[in-house]
Parts: structure tokens; C-alpha cells; sequence
């Protein structure tokens, strides 16, 4: 197949509006400069977005209200693939260059954090089939018969078609595909101007490959980053286990389709990425739509993040995810597309379908997500696509000589019976003294209790997750 060389700036050149991407790494859609030199995806320069009607910060410090909603003629300086600054009339450097925002509206752009931008190649197909229908009829026949040239092209598309919504940031998780073919697929996202997490996954025979296109084809770009991609289950535990210690390796995360339909339940695949160690901060489950109770409350004590694809899972009917008992432990969640079975690259679609799942199913508009709430979760990268921070214990005890048998997590939560218990328990620490001293006890208590509020759960108790990691070594 042949496609026609399109670029973010074709596709953002006829939306009638200003960019989503103004919060982006790579500032507004033109790519040319004056003078013939051409702008790379990643390369640094300074933009003002001048008069836009309504700005939203997603930032409650920066702004009205918990979206930072600046109205009337707002300006926004980006430099060096930042927000430089935020205000009226604000001053334009030398060599800036100016975009007129007057009657648009400006916000971060959108974070997609579960796809399979190849997909478009079956986009529509098989739609009278549940998931394990769809996987065996169009997924897995389709996928093997796409060479490189035509990978390029299905991706570019798809990611070309996201950007027509406003998605900057996208989580790709890929399949099993040749290093050569691998080469393909990146480059058709780094030829879009997308900043991109390419999720890769390989046989436990074939994993050499994840750390040779990391290194390749991905290192070299400024808008690319990596996770290890991995399916989960008790009969693969051994390919996990390999796939696992590669992400450790490469200090990435893991990313894996969790509990999207009910027959998934028999591959036990919680228990799967306990075992190999994988169920922590640094792992990100898509779909986990059939938790139980305990396995919410597992979920959330171990910092596990989560992607909910509510398009695709009513497409599959694979059910509903349940964000409210998610959101009340704590959960970091991000939305995503997944594919072919989204049957579009709207992020708007997937933030109504968000919310209004979850009104239909409880019978309540003040559910979560609300509207503010899903545009946040929308425009933010999450956390769930960040890679965690990860403490010295290990290096601390390799400088000490010792030679590490292994390191975990204990899950230490915070609980009270109540709201008013939990702000005492707090205040009691002394940490808040300097702020009651400068402010009244009164007004730090208000603050605390919102600060709370995310952990409070159903029956009233508040619950916080609390983390201690820990190494195991000896002397050598």
C-alpha cells in the first residue's frame, strides 16, 4: 500500500481551532519555520497562544475553580516543550512565534494511555462478537499478515486520527511483531509528532528483542519512552516471570490486560503478577473490569494503576469498571481508546461514555467521574503512565559491599473510623503546626479534610495506602 506523507501539521491545519496540544512537548501544529528549516518532533522553540476566549489550566492554583478556568482574552507562553506562563497581555520574546487563539478554547492536550494505533486495520470489523470472538477473528488474522510498509501506514493513520481530537500523549501496547517491522511502527509515530510509550511484548524466547529496539529505536527520540508489555496468567507465568525481570532490567514498567472479560477469572491473573513480583506502583492493568472487593483494595494499597476503555468494553461487552470503588481507594486511572474496538479516535466519546456508564449503572449524577473529574483524568498523564520514582535502596546497599537476593513491598495502609478521626490522627503529627501558626487551626483542618476526601470510602472510614519498600541482601 502507498499513503500519502501527512503530518500533524495537515491534519491540525483544518480544525478551526487552536491546537489541544498547547500543553504538549512539541508546541502548537507548524512544523516549518522561516527560512526553510524544518522542525523535528521534540525540538524546542517558543509559541504564544495569544487572546484565547477560555484557557483551562487543569490546575485549581492557576485559575478558577478545580479546572483553573481562565476566561477573556487568556495568553499562554510555551518554552523549551513547556508552559512557560499563563496570563493576559503577556509579553512575546524575540523570534516567538504568535498564534491567534481569539474565540477558542485552550487546554492540556489528552493522554491516551491504552491503544493499538495498528488496529485501524480492523476498525469496525467483527462487531457482533465479544472479545474472545473478536481476538480470534479479526485480531489474531488480520495481525500476521501486515508487513512493514503496511504497518507504517495503518499506524500513522491512527495516530494522525487521534491527534484530530486533541490526543498528545499515547500509550501503544504492541503485539509480537519483527525487529524490522518494529522499526516501522516507530518511526510512523514519530513521524506524527505524537509523544509515545511504546508497550512491547515478546515471547520469553524472543524477549532479547524488547532491549534492542529499546535501544535503537526509541533511546534516540525525545518524544519516545518504553514499558514491557506482558500477558498475564498463571499457565504463562514463565514467560511472565522472563518479561518481568526485563522490565527490572530496563527499570520500566509493566503493562498488561487484566481481568477485561469474566472468563479471565479462571487464569488467575492477579495472583500470576503477584507472584513474579510484578503488583506494585510499577504496573499498569487495562481494562480490570471483574476485580472483587479485595482485589480493589489490593489493587489500591499496592499502588497498581489502571486504564479504563469504556468504548471498547461496551463494543466487547465486557462490562463496566468499577471506577467509583477505584476513585475511593485511591486508584490511579487514565483513559484510553484500545484499539480497533473503539471504533474511533475520539477522546471526547470515550470521556461521555466515562461518565455516563457509571450515572446509568448507579443511578447517580454525582458519581465518579464527574465531568471536572474525567476531564482531569483525561488531560493528565495519570500517573498511571509516569514511571514511579524509584528509592535508593538498592544502590545503597550495593555501595555498602552487599549483594542483593531480592527487594518488595509490604502494603502499610493508614485507616480511620472516620473523617473527624483521620484529620485529629493527622493534625496530631505536628507536621501541620507551622501552617495553623501562620493561617488558624480552623481553615488547615477545611484543607486537610479535602485533602482526604479521595480516600474516604462508602461506609465513612478513610482509608490511605502507605508503601514501605524493602531489600534483601547479604554480604558477599
Amino acid at each position: 500500500m502507498n499513503f500519502p506523507k501527512m503530518s500533524r501539521r495537515s491534519v491540525l491545519a483544518g480544525l478551526g481551532s487552536v491546537p489541544l496540544a498547547a500543553a504538549a512537548g512539541l508546541p502548537a501544529a507548524a512544523r516549518d519555520r522561516p527560512g526553510g528549516h524544518r522542525e523535528r518532533p521534540g525540538e524546542r522553540r517558543t509559541t504564544v497562544l495569544r487572546g484565547a476566549d477560555l484557557v483551562l489550566t487543569m490546575d485549581p492554583g492557576i485559575g478558577e475553580g478545580v479546572l483553573g478556568t481562565m476566561e477573556g482574552g487568556t495568553d499562554v507562553l510555551l518554552r523549551d516543550g513547556k508552559i512557560a506562563a499563563v496570563g493576559k497581555g503577556l509579553d512575546v520574546p524575540h523570534g516567538a512565534r504568535v498564534v491567534d487563539a481569539a474565540g477558542k478554547l485552550v487546554l492540556p492536550g489528552f493522554v491516551d494511555i491504552h491503544n493499538h494505533l495498528w488496529q485501524s486495520s480492523i476498525r469496525g470489523g467483527c462487531s457482533d462478537q465479544d472479545v474472545t470472538g473478536w481476538l480470534a477473528a479479526c485480531n489474531r488474522t488480520v495481525l500476521p499478515k501486515i508487513d512493514a510498509q503496511d504497518m507504517y501506514g495503518f499506524v500513522h493513520l491512527a495516530a494522525l486520527d487521534a491527534l484530530q481530537t486533541g490526543v498528545t500523549t499515547v500509550v501503544d501496547w504492541v503485539h509480537p511483531i519483527p525487529y524490522e517491522t518494529s522499526e516501522r511502527y516507530v518511526r510512523a509515530l514519530h513521524d506524527s509528532g505524537l509523544r509515545f510509550v511504546y508497550a512491547m511484548t515478546q515471547s520469553g524466547a524472543d524477549r532479547h528483542l524488547i532491549p534492542e529496539v529499546k535501544k535503537d529505536f526509541l533511546d534516540p527520540l525525545p518524544l519516545a519512552s518504553a514499558q514491557v508489555a506482558v500477558h498475564a496468567g498463571m499457565d504463562e507465568i514463565k514467560d511472565l516471570r522472563l518479561l518481568h525481570e526485563v522490565s527490572r532490567d530496563l527499570g520500566l514498567m509493566i503493562n498488561s490486560h487484566v481481568l477485561e472479560n469474566r472468563n479471565d477469572r479462571k487464569d488467575e491473573q492477579i495472583r500470576a503478577l503477584r507472584e513474579v513480583g510484578a503488583f506494585g506502583p510499577e504496573l499498569l492493568m487495562n481494562h480490570a473490569i471483574h476485580l472483587t472487593d479485595d482485589e480493589i483494595a489490593l489493587t489500591g494499597d499496592h499502588d497498581v494503576r489502571v486504564a479504563h476503555c469504556p468504548l471498547s468494553n461496551m463494543r466487547l461487552a465486557s462490562g463496566i469498571m468499577p471506577l467509583p470503588a477505584m476513585h475511593r481507594r485511591g486508584i490511579q486511572a487514565g483513559l484510553g481508546h484500545d484499539g480497533g474496538t473503539n471504533d474511533t479516535s475520539d477522546m471526547f466519546n470515550v470521556m461521555k461514555a466515562a461518565v455516563g456508564l457509571q450515572r446509568a449503572l448507579h443511578q447517580d449524577a454525582g458519581i465518579h467521574p464527574t465531568i471536572p473529574a474525567v476531564l482531569r483524568v483525561a488531560t493528565r498523564l495519570a500517573d498511571a503512565v509516569r514511571q514511579p520514582r524509584r528509592d535508593d535502596l538498592e544502590e545503597v546497599a550495593a555501595r555498602a559491599g552487599l549483594k542483593l537476593d531480592g527487594s518488595g513491598r509490604v502494603a502499610c495502609p493508614f485507616g480511620y473510623a472516620d473523617m473527624r478521626s483521620a484529620v485529629r490522627g493527622l493534625l496530631s503529627t505536628g507536621l501541620f503546626d507551622a501552617a495553623i501558626r501562620a493561617t488558624d487551626r480552623d481553615q488547615v483542618k477545611k484543607e486537610v479534610a479535602e485533602a482526604l476526601h479521595p480516600h474516604l470510602r462508602r461506609d465513612g472510614t478513610v482509608w490511605m495506602p502507605n508503601i514501605f519498600r524493602y531489600v534483601v541482601a547479604r554480604t558477599a
